[in-house]
Order: structure tokens, then sequence, then C-alpha cells
């Protein structure tokens, strides 16, 4: 009879089953605020479902099976064994067994598990439904490039109808497992709630040998927003936990600096993988490769796998402006070598610049007059705002078509706006794109927080409401060039509605957004130039007469086409802002100025208004004048020739507009110009 041994060890970092030589151990970090080494910047949803570059899609929708074998852009060591490629399943296992068929089932369980695969990697809890993905893309540069494996938009049933956000990440060299915690959100009937997904993350040798985060299935602990601020994850190293191990966590300085608010302080924070407690280490600064700047740090007691926030004794003084590489890292722990260098130094370009630009953000709230909790986050958002300089913000209201049958001032646009944010749920508010929350969750110090950010665009803008049609005039320039793709908004806004009392107690709604110009796709003006003002000209008409649609669904909604929703057009309000299509973040934001042209003295010259301009197909020209008469409208190429002309009879007791069809113009800049008696006016065109 063959004796058997059986060798059971656990520890705080992992349990696991061994009958090898090998051993893995992990270090939590469930809420690092941040992708592992920060390589994966990419926001959480590429990019089927948002956006996102170099994602190639592995598996989609509903699946009962595993997908093809797939490469691996490197070598990769699991237990000491060579793997080139493996194979993923719609429930969260990766495993280089690639032969095998047969499916786990969806319910995760403690590991090992004779259901998974010999040489797997789990992110056992989830299924894919139609709309979710498996998704893979490479970050970094050789040797240290990390391949990431993530599970899009997924489901648990902990989520109830809501989606699971996970990734399995693969470390060149290092040989590490990272799994990600990335976002999640529990969602039934339309509301939400309060499970989050129970997942079993770990690492599977054969049916006896297995390592996992303590306690699996275990719940994950992100929030909905998608972006990395919120990541969490667990790393598997291989081998046994070294005694001094130091982890430079972060170094807290911005990416953009005012040269006048030098010298800079270098903070961040650090922490002790190794298993001996950490008493002193070595921290130093180098800019743009020059001098070592050293600080010896002692006195301290940091416990394995405790946090340790630093300062470094020498402040920064940058004299010019311009770029640095600033390069700061750690050394010594307790005197000794460090045992892992790859996690001891951080890397920052830091941009110093002698100007900066203010920032005014941008609240966006999603609300609906049948969304019970959209009142108190309602209230909790004006509560909070009447605290700051209505100078710093821009309120935007988007009245939604649910919960029920939804208000009756939602309209095309509003909703469309919703989708851009992939949101599913209310009450909402994104504040510049970037937090993702509720209002209800808004505080002062969170305006405050993106308040504070540096931004590069100044924007700027009129409107003039002649009648029922709007014209609105942007412009926008900045201080350095930003290279990307950004987009010019404006939405016309009804500063407080009374007529769309429904469901929810609220009696009256402010900031409403009842158009976006041209719509909600906005302007796309692509990347920003430096120190080249560039100037928009928009506008729409709301024809017809006022109705109250009986509620938000898409039958009843306002035909634009012949009919309004505002309840007082001297009520109205336009707000400006530029976003960028792929991280969806604003870099300004602004209310326009009303100027009532036609108050202003005339007489001496002719005034009007061009738009859209830039312009494709057609262009107005409005003019409100004390002037009557005879006369024409020209439009003259840059290069002197005559293109278009029109005799016009100006009339001072109303609004004069002409369409021009400009389609057939070769793109181009274009001179405009009145002329009526001896009053003449000009302005210039430009057609795409």
């Amino acid at each position: 009879m063959k004796r058997k041994n059986l060798l059971l060890m656990v520890n705080i970092f992992a349990i696991f089953t061994v009958n090898s030589l090998a051993q893995y151990y992990y270090i939590p970090e469930p809420t690092a605020g941040q992708n592992p080494k920060g390589l994966n910047t990419d926001l959480d949803y590429p990019p089927n479902s948002g956006g996102g570059v170099g994602w190639s899609t592995v598996l989609s929708g509903a699946g009962t099976s595993w997908s093809s074998s797939q490469t691996i852009p490197f070598g990769f060591e699991l237990d000491g064994q060579h793997f080139t490629s493996f194979k993923v399943s719609p429930n969260g296992i990766v495993t280089f067994s690639t032969g095998v068929s047969n499916l786990p089932g969806n319910t995760p369980k403690a590991l090992p598990s004779p259901e998974i695969p010999d040489n797997s990697l789990t992110m056992w809890g989830i299924t894919m439904e139609d709309g979710d993905f498996v998704l893979t893309k490479t970050f970094g540069s050789a040797p240290n490039r990390q391949f990431w494996i993530q599970f899009n938009s997924c489901h648990s049933a902990g989520t109830k109808a809501g989606w699971v956000y996970t990734s399995i990440v693969l470390e060149e060299t290092s040989n590490k497992v990272h799994f990600v915690d990335q976002r999640q959100l529990c969602v039934q009937n339309n509301n939400l709630c309060t499970g989050f997904a129970s997942i079993t993350m770990g690492i599977q040798i054969n049916a006896t040998t297995a390592y996992q985060v303590i306690g699996s299935p275990v719940p994950l602990r992100s929030t909905n927003d998608f972006k990395p601020d919120d990541n969490g994850y667990y790393t598997f190293f291989p081998g046994v936990q070294p005694q001094n191990d130091i982890n430079l966590v972060s170094l807290d300085i911005a990416e953009d600096l005012k040269l006048v608010d030098a010298p800079f302080l270098l903070k961040g924070k650090i922490k002790n993988y190794g298993a001996d407690a950490l008493t002193s280490f070595t921290l130093n600064y180098q800019v743009d490769g020059g001098q070592i700047v050293a600080h010896a740090i002692s006195g301290i007691s940091v416990p394995k796998l405790g946090e340790y926030s630093f300062t470094h004794s020498t402040p920064w003084k940058p004299t010019t402006e311009k770029t640095f590489d600033l390069k700061i890292s750690v050394a010594q722990p307790n005197g000794s070598e460090d045992q892992d260098l790859s996690n001891n130094s951080v890397e920052k370009s830091i941009n110093v610049w002698e100007n900066l630009i203010d920032l005014r953000v941008l609240h966006e709230i999603f609300t609906s007059s049948t969304c019970g909790p959209c009142n108190p986050g309602n209230i909790n958002y004006h509560d909070q705002i009447k605290n700051l300089d209505a100078s710093e913000y821009v309120t935007l209201k988007y009245q939604q078509d649910f919960p029920g049958t939804g208000d009756p001032y939602a309209t095309e646009e509003t909703v469309a706006r919703r989708g851009f944010y992939s949101i599913n749920s209310f009450p909402r508010m994104e504040i510049d794109g970037q937090w993702d929350q509720i209002a209800s969750q808004f505080t002062t110090a969170i305006h405050t927080e993106y308040r504070n950010k540096p931004t590069f665009v100044s924007l700027s803008g009129t409107f003039d409401r002649w009648d029922q049609e709007v014209v609105i005039e942007a412009t926008y320039d900045a201080v350095r060039e930003l290279q990307g793709n950004y987009t010019l908004y404006a939405a016309v806004l009804e500063g407080k509605t009374l007529q769309n009392i429904k469901s929810n107690g609220e009696t009256e709604f402010t900031e409403v957004v009842k158009k976006v110009v041209p719509n909600q796709d906005g302007t796309k003006i692509g990347s920003i130039s430096k120190k080249s003002p560039q100037t928009n000209s928009l506008g729409t008409v709301f024809f017809g007469e006022w109705r109250l649609p009986a509620d938000g669904t898409s039958s009843n909604r306002i035909n634009r086409d012949t009919e309004h929703s505002f309840e007082e057009f001297e009520d109205m309000m336009v707000a400006l802002w530029i976003q960028n299509d792929q991280t969806k973040e604003v870099v300004q934001a602004t209310y326009a100025t009303e100027i009532n042209s036609h108050v202003n003295d005339l007489e001496n010259e002719l005034n009007f208004i061009v738009y859209p301009n830039p312009t494709k197909s057609a262009t107005k020209v409005g003019v409100k004048s004390k002037i009557s008469g005879e006369g024409k409208i020209e439009i003259i190429s840059a290069f002197g020739q005559l293109v278009y002309e029109e005799k016009i009879l100006l009339n001072a007791s109303i609004d004069n507009i002409w369409e021009i069809n400009t389609s057939k113009f070769p793109a181009g800049l274009y001179y405009i110009k009145i002329n009526v008696d001896n009053h003449q006016g000009l302005k210039t065109l430009v057609v795409r």
C-alpha cells in the first residue's frame, strides 16, 4: 500500500493544497484606486460599450462553450510550466489546458474544484448574456508588458439585472497574475439595489493544488465608476513571500502645475509587501535623470501589508516652464536589499506652466418627475450648490423617459445623452463626464476636487433670441495644443418649468434641457490649436405653439417641426461645453450671455449674424436693424471671387432672415457682405 502525503499550507495571503514544489502567495489591493502598476488607463468599458482602441473580442453574447485557443503575446509561466496559449470560458475561467471541452458550472465554489481544468485562473461567478464580451489587450512595453483578459459588461446573481467588469491580467517576466475588480452595479426592476458579485479568484494547478483569495467566493468592492479610480486587485506572486519588499504605491503630484506655486512637496504612499515589519527605508527622487535627492526615513513601524504616507524632506523647485521627467523610488528596506525591485519606483511626466485657465465644472443630472429617489437627489444638489460661487459651475437637467412612462419633457436628445454615458438607472449625476454617481451623494468637496483640476481651454459665448429662433456664438481657445477628438456642445435650457409635475413630489424643475444644438452629437471640432481662437455660430428654431405631452414615451414626445415645450421663452438659458469623445472628460463649460442685438444702435452700420458657421450645406444670415431699404447680400471667396449675390429688402420692424445654400461652395474661407443704402456690414463664413 502506497503512503500518501498531503500537506496543507495556510497563511494570511493564500489558502492552497500542495503536492508539488510550486507555491504562490497573494497581496490584496482591493481599494488600490488604479489598475496594477497603472499601465492600463483605459476606461472600464472598452470597446463595444463605449470606445477603446486596441481591444480584441474573444467571446461575445450568451455562450455555453469555451473560446477557441488564443495566443499570449509573450511567454508566460504558471507553476513552472511555460505556456503560449489559452482558452477562456463565458463564466470567468482562463485555462492553459487548451484541450478541455467541458464547461464548469456557473455557481462559484472554493478551489481546488473538480469542475475547473488544470492550470487555470478563475474569476468564477460571472455569466455572459447578449451585449457581453470577453476582450483582450496588451499594455506596456517588453519585457514588462501586461496582457489583459477582460470580462466586459457581464452578469452575476449578486447584481441582479446589473453588470460586472473584471479582468485577469498576465504579467511578462515576473509571471505575476492580477485579478482586477473594475466595475459593478446592482439593478432590479430599473432601480438600484445593493447586491455585489461574489467571485472565486485564484489559481488552480490541478485537482489537489490551488491558491485562492481567502474566503472565495468573495464579494467584489468596485462601484459603477467607469474610470480606474475605484479599481482594486489581488496580485498572485510565484514563490515565497520575501522578508523585505517595499511597494511604491503612488506619487501624489498633479501632472500639470503652475510655476508660481513652486516649490512642490513630493508626497506619496508605500506599502509593506515584506513578511517583516518595515522600520526604515530610503526615499529618492530624480528630475530629468539628474542628481539623486535622498531622504533617509527611520523610526517607523509598518506591519506586513501596512501602508505609510511619505513626504520627501527636500521640495522640488522647478524654475522654468517645461515638461519634466520625475522619478521617485524607494530602497534599502530595514537596511537590506529589496527582494523585488519591480515595484520600487514611479515615473511621471510633469508639465509646469506659467499660465493655466480656471475650470468651470459641468454638472449633468439625469432625472425625471416619475423618479422617487430623484427628488431628494435634486434637493441635496441645490442645497450643496447654494454654498458655491455660481461662476464655478454649469448645471444641466436631462428629463428622462422612465421610471414608468417618464417625464413629459423627455426628448430624443436627453435620452441619447443617457446612452452616451451608458446610464441604465436613476437618479444619476455626471461631473465633467468623470464622476458617475447619484446627486444624493454630491458634496461641495467633490465639486471642489474637480474645480481644482487644471484646464488649458477657455470658452465663452453669446446667444440672441429672435422670437422663437435662437442664435448662439461660441468662442474657444487654448494655452497649449490639445490633440484628440473634441466636441463642442450647446444646450438650450429653460431656467424653471412648472408644468411637468408627475409622481415624485417635485413641483418645479430648473435648468431643464429643451434642445441640444444642432443635436445630441454636438459639433465635432477635433484637436484644439494653441492660441488660435475659433468661433462657431449655431442656431435653432422652436416652431409652433407650446404643448405639454402626456408623458415621456416616444409616441407622445414633442414634434419639433410643429410644436415646442418652452413654457416661457424669456426664461431661456444656453450652456456650452467642450468634451473629449473618448475619455468623456469635459475640459471647459460656461453659460452663454444673452446679448439682445436688436437693442443696439445700428444706424451707422449693419450688424448681422451668420449661423451655422462653420457649415457644410446651408447657412442663415439674420439682421435686426433700425434701417429699412433695398440692398444686397454678397459672398466673396478668399481669392476675391464673387460666388453669391442676392437682392434683399430690409425691414426694420421685423427680424430679417435669409437662408443660403452653400452645398456647392468649395471648402474654405468666405466673406459675407451686406449693403443697404449707405450702410454695410462684413462677416466671415467657413465652409467645410
